[in-house]
């Protein structure tokens, strides 16, 4: 998300794993994904990085 200046807006962890299960569930790789809904793709890893830490300690 952007805000008006176009300077991006730091997310929630809600918001990266609504991300995260929705790419998932498509057919686009993490570039395409990212490239789609104009989401920063460093801060997509590193999300999803910490929820794959997440999902192995549960």
């Amino acid at each position: 998300m952007v805000d008006g200046n176009g300077a991006w807006v730091r997310q929630g962890e809600g918001f990266w794993r609504a991300h995260h299960e929705a790419w998932k569930l498509s057919d686009l790789n993490q570039r395409q994904y990212c490239e789609f809904h104009g989401l920063p793709q460093k801060a997509f890893e590193n999300w999803r990085q910490k929820f794959r830490l997440i999902d192995v300690e549960a």
